[in-house]
This record gives C-alpha cells, sequence and structure tokens, in this order.
C-alpha cells in the first residue's frame, strides 16, 4: 500500500498516511483539525514482497538461484524531495533551471517598468518644498505631512504580506503605479491644505510598498543565487537614478506651470507605468521543497530574530534618513537658497555610483559586513548637513546617496537571505514597512525639535539614533540559503 505525503497549509504540519491507491486525498489536519491538508507531490518507489515471479520475474527457486540479481548500486545522495516548481513562462508543475545570468530580457522588462514607476513617484519628493512655497506650512506641518505615507505603509503590512507571495506582482505593481498616478492627479488639483493632502500622501505610500516590493520579489527570484546582491542594487537604481531626474523636471516645469505641471507629468508617469506593468509576464517563484513547509506556516511563519534585527536596525536607520530628506528643503528655504536640485544630482549620482559599481561587493565580501559599515555610516550626512548648512546641498546629497545607494540593497538582500525563498515577499514587505515606519516617527519627533529649537538639533538627533542601527543589527547570522550558493 503506498504512501503519501501529507502538509496543512494553516499550522504547516507535514505528516504521513498509507493509503490505497482509490482512497480520496485527507483534507482535515491531525494537528490543528482544520480543512487545509493536502497531499503532496513527490518522487517515489514501491516493492514487491515475496518470492517468485512478483519478486525477480522467475516462477522456479532453481531459475531464481541462476540467475541472482546484480550487486545493488550504492543510493545517490540524499536531496530535498521537490514538491512544486513554477517558473517564468513554464507552467505550473514545468522543471526549468533558473538561468545563470541576472541581466536577462525579462529582468531588464522589470527594471523599465520600476524605473517609469520612479518617474512618478519621485515628484513626492519634493512634497516639503510644494508645501513651503505653496502653502507657508511650518517645520512642524511638513514632519506631519511627510509622515503620512510611512503610516499607511505600516498599516498595509498585514494585508500586502498576506497575499503579495500568492498572486503575480505585475498585479501589484500595476496597482501600485496606478494608485501613484492618482495621487499625483489630487496634488495638481490641490486648492488648500487641508486634510485632501493627507490622503495623496497615503495613497502614494501604498502605491510604492505595492510596486517597489512586489518587484523587488520577482527581481530577486530571477537572480542567480550567487547574484542576489547585484540583483537588489540595480533594481533599487532603476528607481533611484529618477528621484534625481524628476524633481529636477519638477523644478523646470514649476517657474511656467506652476505645482499643478509638475503633478500632471508624474500622473502621466505613473500611468504609463500601470501599462507596462500590466505586460510583464508571470512572477518567477523559486522551487517549493519539504523544507519551506515551516515557513508557510500562516501569514507570519516566516519571522525570526535574525530577520527581526535586521527589520529593527532599518527603522532606527530611517531617523537619519528622514532627517535629510524631510527637512533639508525648509531648512535651504529658510537660508534663503530656493533651488534644492543640486542635493538631489549629489544623491543620484553617487548612489548609482555605488550600485553600479559596487553592487557586487556584498556577494564577494558578505552581505552582513557590508549592512553594518552602511548603518555606521548612515549617520554621517545628516551630521554634514548639520556643519556644512544648504549653500553645500551637492555635497550633502552626495554623502547621502553614497551611504543609501550601499545601504538600501544590502538590507535587502540581508533579510531575503534570512527568510525562505518563498516568504521573500513578505520579508520585504516587512523591511520597507519597518524603515518606512521610522520615517513616520523620525518626521513627528524631529519636526517638532526643529521649530521649537533649530534644524541643526534635528539632524543631530537624527544621526544619534541612527548610530544605534548599528549596534542592533548585531553579529551573522546563518543564510537561508543553500550551503553551495550562500555569499555571506
Amino acid at each position: 500500500m503506498p504512501t503519501y505525503d501529507y502538509a496543512c497549509d494553516a499550522c504547516g504540519h507535514a505528516f504521513e498516511r498509507e493509503q490505497r491507491i482509490t482512497e480520496d486525498a485527507i483534507k482535515k489536519c491531525p494537528k490543528c483539525g482544520k480543512q487545509k491538508a493536502r497531499r503532496m507531490i513527490s518522487g517515489g518507489g514501491f516493492i514487491l514482497k515475496g518470492g517468485g515471479w512478483e519478486s525477480d520475474l522467475y516462477s522456479g527457486a532453481s531459475n531464481r538461484k541462476s540467475s541472482a540479481p546484480p550487486p545493488t548500486p550504492a543510493p545517490p545522495a540524499a536531496r530535498p524531495r521537490t514538491t512544486e516548481r513554477m517558473t517564468l513562462g513554464a507552467p505550473s508543475g514545468a522543471a526549468s533551471d533558473k538561468p545563470e545570468r541576472l541581466f536577462t530580457p525579462v529582468f531588464a522588462q522589470l527594471l523599465l517598468t520600476q524605473a517609469l514607476f520612479g518617474l512618478g513617484w519621485s515628484m513626492f519628493l519634493v512634497v516639503p518644498k510644494f508645501v513651503v512655497q505653496q502653502f507657508q506650512a511650518d517645520p512642524a506641518q511638513v514632519g506631519w505631512i511627510t509622515a503620512v505615507p510611512g503610516i499607511a505603509i505600516v498599516l498595509s503590512i498585514p494585508l500586502v504580506s498576506t497575499y503579495i507571495d500568492r498572486f503575480p506582482a505585475r498585479w501589484f505593481m500595476s496597482a501600485g503605479s496606478l494608485m501613484v498616478a492618482l495621487a499625483a492627479l489630487g496634488m495638481a488639483t490641490l486648492p488648500a491644505l487641508d486634510w485632501r493632502i493627507y490622503g495623496y500622501q497615503a495613497l502614494q505610500g501604498l502605491g510604492f510598498v505595492f510596486c517597489f516590493n512586489a518587484g523587488g520579489a520577482m527581481a530577486a527570484n530571477l537572480a542567480p543565487p550567487t547574484s542576489l546582491g547585484r540583483a537588489m542594487s540595480w533594481y533599487g537604481a532603476a528607481n533611484l537614478c529618477m528621484n534625481g531626474v524628476s524633481p529636477y523636471i519638477g523644478e523646470l516645469l514649476q517657474p511656467e506651470y506652476g505645482w499643478r505641471g509638475a503633478y500632471l507629468f508624474a500622473a502621466a508617469a505613473g500611468l504609463l507605468a500601470t501599462l507596462f506593468a500590466a505586460l510583464l509576464p508571470r512572477q518567477a517563484r523559486p522551487e517549493r521543497q519539504e523544507t519551506d513547509l515551516h515557513a508557510r506556516a500562516g501569514t507570519w511563519g516566516f519571522m525570526s530574530w535574525s530577520l527581526g534585527r535586521v527589520v529593527i536596525s532599518s527603522a532606527l536607520s530611517a531617523f537619519a534618513f528622514m532627517a535629510v530628506i524631510a527637512f533639508y528643503q525648509p531648512f535651504a528655504l529658510s537660508e534663503g537658497v530656493i533651488e534644492v536640485r543640486n542635493y538631489f544630482f549629489g544623491f543620484v549620482l553617487f548612489a548609482l555610483a555605488v550600485r553600479f559599481g559596487m553592487g557586487g561587493l556584498s556577494d564577494r565580501v558578505g552581505t552582513h559586513r557590508v549592512a553594518r559599515a552602511a548603518q555606521f555610516a548612515y549617520v554621517v550626512p545628516p551630521l554634514a548637513l548639520a556643519l556644512l548648512g544648504p549653500n553645500y546641498l551637492f555635497v550633502v546629497g552626495s554623502l547621502h546617496g553614497l551611504v543609501h545607494g550601499a545601504h538600501f540593497p544590502v538590507m535587502s538582500a540581508l533579510a531575503v537571505e534570512r527568510v525562505d525563498p518563498r516568504a521573500r515577499g513578505r520579508a520585504l514587505t516587512l523591511l520597507v514597512g519597518a524603515f518606512n515606519g521610522g520615517t513616520s516617527v523620525a518626521s513627528h519627533v524631529l519636526g517638532p525639535i526643529a521649530k521649537a529649537y533649530t534644524f541643526e538639533a534635528a539632524f543631530v538627533v537624527g544621526a544619534g539614533v541612527a548610530l544605534l542601527g548599528a549596534f542592533t543589527l548585531g553579529g551573522a547570522e546563518p543564510s537561508q540559503l543553500p550551503r553551495d550558493t550562500r555569499v555571506d
């Protein structure tokens, strides 16, 4: 009687049952009692017991003696049994090896889609300047307005984490791009600084977590294991380069067409990204193995303390990021500096140089080493802004780009290393949610400090909190990647 393997999708319990071939598959889990058990598909065999024809194809004892079977060869080395494989462009269940080169046509199409999304979303990086110039907002108001996207992202984590690994990436990327387009249309028609700006900020925050996280999980799945750090660097760079291009276009459009023209441009870019995202092929999914079962035990079964340290460290580093990105614009305007695009030029130039020139550094040196060094370096940009002032925005932007260009992709690679491949989308959602949650808290804390004291005081506090993140990251942890493809 054959033996079948079962796994429960509700609790992750794995068990075996002997059943006749004609019996129906078991649905009820013996551990949790839910109707979520399903039969796993795996390679197997059977041996017929007893002597005679059914054993060796000979009916007589003399024939069996004269026809002894050859020595049985040693069995091959044990390996996890495959229960499911889904690959890009192949039907479910079709076996296909992942290509060993990173830059494939599908990966290029993904980068183009993310770049178009970034062109629309990056216009929201100049929201501080927009609300100060258009509506005379004070530092505390700037802090509240810039905190809203992070709050929306944190609140969306349960929903996104539940479904991001279950549906094609193009669905999430299309939805996220459309959200950004609608938010930009709202900003283009905003008549006053009222409750609507908070709604538009929340919508663009949700759009970012939908599009960026789903695309990041797809990039990780498309990458060979030894190029994971490089894949995350290139994917992040597709969005990052637009952090400079979009604000520059906005400042060029603003004198003649006003902020309305700038955000209408962003809306058009968002709609174009929606179309390109819908044309992406089905998301690549990694091979599912028996050892994956524990990571699929519910939405949060992938969590571990090693991943938690990465998440907490990312949230603390957001204080340094937000100290600069949210308050350098009102700081510059208060000092009489009107054009702020020099910061974006420096930021994008050096961030891209790091990601393309040193994109594989974590694959060679070790993901954890590079991540911890980037955490320590994140204290430099806000301190430089406090010491140099707004007349050196290119220098400050260059330092910020140098640090952030290394920090974000290596933290993303570290997070996906510490979870099962089937939970990469959820891990990235949690990481980005923690970072944006940190930006929200930072905005609420640093805005009143800047208003009550000085902008320089807010920069120093942001740097101090980010320093704690380097110590929180701790020592290196074992990777979830197979031993022969481990990069740290």
